[in-house]
């Protein structure tokens, strides 16, 4: 084996760059989902943040964040 990536080093470089960017790809997409789906909210009681729509400006929503007691007021 050793024998034959000697021989062909342009092919044994070509491998080696083709690992190492598919390994670095894996690692970024695995970080990323990790960070986005896997890892809790930053804030105590997640199930009573909500999410509200104050209404429409210029045909586009209006987005609001906002924890469930002042929801209910």
């Amino acid at each position: 084996m050793l024998r034959m990536m000697r021989k062909n080093p342009a092919f044994t470089a070509a491998v080696v760059l083709i690992l190492g960017l598919g390994i670095g790809a894996n690692t970024a997409i695995f970080s990323l989902v990790d960070v986005v789906l896997f890892r809790p909210l930053g804030i105590q009681r997640p199930q009573e943040f909500v999410l509200l729509m104050n209404g429409e400006t210029r045909g586009k929503p209006q987005w609001a964040f906002a924890s469930f007691p002042p929801y209910v007021e």
